[in-house]
Formats: C-alpha cells, sequence, structure tokens
C-alpha cells in the first residue's frame, strides 16, 4: 500500500445500502417511519421508504432531538445511527457525528462506510488527519458489501492511482463490474477509454454500446456523446440523423432548448438549409434562443448566407418583445449604430435599460457611457457611475477602466488617483493590458511621480502590445525621464509603436532619424 496521495475530490458522501439494511429498509412501510428519517433520510434504492434529504435540507433543531430518540429507541438499526451522524455533522459536532458514522459503518451500513472513506481521503482538522491507508480500507469494505458506488470509485482509484498502486487491469475490471450493476458513472468512464483509445484499443462500436446503456438509464451525458461522436466530422461512422436523434432523445429526457441544440449541430456541419428550417420550427413555437439565433446568423452571414441586417433586427425584436435579453442588447446595438435602421438614440438607451432590468452586464456598460458622454441624455458622470458600478460588480472590465477614468480625471470632484489606481489594479491582474497602461499613467502623473513604477507598468503593457506603452517607454528614454537617456533604445520603442500606427510615435521616429 502507498501513503496517501492527492485527495479523492470526486467523491460525494453518497452510496448503497448493504443487503442486511436494504431487507430492514424495505421492511418498514409508512406507518413505521420515524421522525429522524423524515429529518435525515438518504438511500439510493428505488423504494425509498421515504424522500431522500439533502445534507443542506437537515432542519438540526428538529433533527437533533428525533435521531438522537431514534438510535436510542432502535439501537440496533444502523440507518438511524447514520442519520444522527448527519444532522450532527450538519451542527457542526463533527467529533459526534464522526462515532456514530462509525458506530454504523462497523454493523454493515454502507453509506456509513463511505462517509468515513470521505473522511479519510480528505482529512478533518482537530479529527482525523489525511489518510489513505484507512480510506482505502473503508472503501474496500463498502466494495466487499456489495456497494456498486463504492466500486466505480475503487476503479478510478485504481485507474488514477490514489491511495493504492495504479493497476489499470484492477481499474477496467472494477468499472465493468460497477457498470454490469447499473452504475452509468462506470458506463461512461468505459466509453470514455474506448473513445480516447489509451488505455486500450480504440473501439467505437464498444463505447457507443456502453453510452446506450447509460442513455437507457436517462444520462444526459451518454445522449450528448452520442450525439457528438455521429456528428464528428472526422469519422466514416458520421451520422447526422443519428446525432439528432440523440440530441431529441435529451430533449425528451428533460434537457431545454434540444431543438435548437439540433438546429445548432447542423449548421456546425454546413447544413445551413436544415439549421435553419429548425431554428426557425423552434422560433414559431416562441422559444427566444431560436430567435436570437436567427437573428445572429443573418447580422453576421454565417454559413455562406447573405448578410441582411433588415432580417437580423426582424429576429432580434421578436425574441426582444419576448424577453431575451441578449435580443434587447443587440436591438439596441443596432439603434445605437445605424445597422439595418436609421440612428436612434433613445430607442437604443430604451433597448439597453430593458436589457439591463433583466441582468445584460453589457447594457448597464452602455447606459453607462450615454450618460458619461451624453449620448441622448444630458451629460450626468455621478449616474454614469452607477451604472458602470453595476457592470463593475458583474465583472465588466471596460466598467471598471471607466470607473478609474472617472477617478482619475476628477469627473465628479476632485481627481483621486489612488481610487483610479485600486480600480485599475484589478483589470490589470485579470491580465487586461489597459489596465497595465493606465498603473503606468497614474505613477508618471506630476503629483505622484515615482518613474521608476511607472516604467515598471509601462514595459508590462508594452510587451503585450500596448502601443502607447510602447511610445511613453520610447520618450522616457528619449528625455532620460525616470531612466538614463538612450537614443538607440528611444528609436527601438518608437520603432515598435509605429508599426502599430501610433502617430505620436510616427512623428517621434521622424524627429530622431532627421537628427
Amino acid at each position: 500500500m502507498k501513503s496517501i496521495k492527492k485527495p479523492h475530490t470526486i467523491i460525494l458522501i453518497s452510496g448503497l445500502l448493504l443487503a442486511n439494511f436494504v431487507s430492514s429498509a424495505r421492511a418498514f412501510n409508512e406507518s413505521s417511519i420515524h421522525e429522524c428519517d423524515r429529518q435525515a433520510y438518504h438511500s439510493f434504492f428505488d423504494d425509498k421508504i421515504i424522500s431522500n434529504v439533502d445534507s443542506k435540507d437537515i432542519d438540526v433543531e428538529k433533527g437533533l432531538p428525533a435521531c438522537r430518540e431514534a438510535v436510542e429507541k432502535h439501537p440496533d438499526i444502523s440507518r438511524f445511527q447514520y442519520q444522527y451522524g448527519r444532522v450532527l455533522q450538519k451542527a457542526g459536532k463533527i467529533k459526534k457525528s464522526f462515532s456514530y458514522y462509525k458506530k454504523a459503518a462497523e454493523v454493515g451500513n454502507v453509506l456509513a462506510m463511505e462517509a468515513l472513506f470521505t473522511i479519510y481521503d480528505t482529512g478533518i482538522k482537530g479529527l482525523v488527519d489525511k489518510d489513505g491507508n484507512k480510506s482505502f480500507e473503508w472503501l474496500n469494505k463498502a466494495v466487499d458489501a456489495g456497494s456498486v458506488n463504492a466500486m466505480h470509485i475503487l476503479a478510478v482509484s485504481y485507474m488514477s492511482g490514489i491511495n493504492t498502486d495504479k493497476d489499470i487491469d484492477k481499474g477496467m475490471k472494477w468499472l465493468e463490474e460497477a457498470a454490469n450493476k447499473g452504475n452509468v458513472s462506470s458506463m461512461l468512464s468505459i466509453s470514455s477509454v474506448y473513445i480516447a483509445g489509451e488505455i486500450v484499443g480504440k473501439d467505437i462500436n464498444k463505447a457507443i454500446e456502453w453510452l446506450e446503456k447509460a442513455s437507457d438509464k436517462k444520462s444526459v451525458d451518454a445522449m450528448f456523446v452520442l450525439s457528438n461522436i455521429y456528428s464528428d466530422d472526422t469519422q466514416s461512422y458520421k451520422d447526422l440523423e443519428k446525432s439528432e436523434k440523440w440530441l431529441k432523445k435529451a430533449g425528451e429526457a428533460g434537457v431545454e432548448n434540444s431543438d435548437v441544440l439540433i438546429a445548432r449541430m447542423y449548421m456546425n456541419n454546413g447544413e445551413v438549409d436544415k439549421s435553419i428550417k429548425r431554428y426557425k420550427k423552434s422560433a414559431k413555437d416562441g422559444n427566444t434562443i431560436a430567435m436570437y439565433s436567427l437573428g445572429s446568423i443573418y447580422f453576421n452571414g454565417v454559413g455562406g448566407i447573405k448578410k441582411d441586417d433588415k432580417k437580423a433586427l426582424k429576429w432580434f425584436t421578436k425574441a426582444a418583445n419576448k424577453g431575451n435579453s441578449r435580443a434587447m442588447f443587440s436591438v439596441a446595438e443596432m439603434y445605437n449604430r445605424g445597422t439595418g435602421v436609421k440612428v436612434d438614440n433613445m430607442q437604443a438607451l430604451r433597448w439597453y435599460k430593458k436589457s439591463a432590468s433583466k441582468g445584460n452586464v453589457d447594457s448597464m456598460y452602455a447606459i453607462g457611457a450615454f450618460l458619461s458622454f451624453g449620448i441622448g441624455v444630458n451629460q450626468d458622470y455621478k449616474e454614469a457611475l452607477k451604472w458602470y458600478k453595476k457592470a463593475a460588480d458583474r465583472g465588466h472590465n471596460v466598467a471598471m477602466l471607466e470607473i478609474g477614468g472617472i477617478y482619475e480625471k476628477g469627473l465628479i470632484g476632485h481627481p483621486n488617483p489612488k481610487l483610479a489606481l485600486s480600480w485599475y489594479q484589478i483589470v490589470a491582474d485579470r491580465g487586461i493590458v489597459e489596465g497595465m497602461f493606465r498603473i503606468g499613467r497614474i505613477f508618471a502623473h506630476e503629483d505622484n511621480r515615482d518613474m521608476k513604477r511607472a516604467f515598471a507598468w509601462y514595459k508590462k503593457a508594452a510587451d503585450k502590445g500596448h502601443a502607447q506603452a510602447m511610445y511613453e517607454l520610447g520618450f522616457a528614454f528619449d528625455t532620460g525621464l525616470g531612466v538614463e537617456q538612450n537614443s538607440n533604445h528611444a528609436f527601438a520603442w518608437y520603432k515598435k509603436a509605429a508599426e502599430f500606427k501610433y502617430q505620436p510615435a510616427i512623428e517621434a521616429l521622424k524627429k530622431l532619424e532627421e537628427q
């Protein structure tokens, strides 16, 4: 046995009940259900005695007294011990929870065994250290007790070398054992192995066989993989009708917008007419994603379709009128830019506001820009700042830059370079080059000049292709501002900026060449 490796991150505390626990559970009828069951029951059997209670839904105040009474009155029923452990864990009483998991596991409760497997696999600070040997031991006990879930975990452990020596043959054996007993995860894993062809020989037919078995158990993942297999443009078994069939099955299994996925599949495979036909059918049924997709097709001229702004606006507007926020934004953009329609700033702003009310971050930014530049409205930096901040709160990088710009330029009071810097730093940390350049600009400003730091930030931005940053580096070397004057370095940086058609650099380069 090897020492413990990385924690097993895949596994949740879950599994199947032990055979003798099954018989006792099945013997329970509605009148035999205890209040502890109502508060903390957990099972994977089809004939559950009561609905499962998710750990996040456990009511500690009700569950603690109920399950305490259950274990006192029925000390021989392991499920009450396990359920009491769940409630105690939710209550933060980890040590006591662990003891009840152990009691339940020692008398054959598989769920408790899997709980102990997970606890030892990850460790609990102040209670137990991570222990690969004990984790693997409890996993094997759950397997011996017949847990199909544990069999799948054991297979993954062998194939990955987690808490044991890596053994592909054993891993495949347990995958097949679990799959043959109905474990969908194992079926998917086996199909992946045959598709990849790295561990065993590539065999698409075997992969399809296992994926179809998983699909029979309503695995949407399997249906999607089958659809992708049959739409693979590089393979001889490509069959778009079969691909459509599996996407339809996914729809029957509850996947939303499967018709749109079918249309997209045909478009990706160059079957433009079939794609548009399906988009239009779905749009007729009221699907706003299909309407928006049709708008995008005509707007961009996708798949050989001629670009048609009027048709694009028609479909975007249909989707927008039915509440699609992306379509609302697209309609606003078309009115804003005069694409397929006359420029109408008021209409654009109306649609931006509708879209923003549904959470569209780009529309929030656009409203801020309208207010900031006085487009169709009175210029109002304070109100613009509010909208920029709404967009920034949702991660919009340009909105953050605009916020920084408002503070840097003092557009709502005195300039505040520190506050501006904090916003620019967020954007720079995300790898946005303009943020790096603006940090350099703040440090280069005469009111808080620190040319060493300014130069460092300009260099970061320049190395990522920022033309003005290249120019500023050239200017620093040209004038000796913060660095030792060096005409050769100045020429080199001006030249780089000039290659990006940055006019000040082109002019500076000419002056150097004339000297």
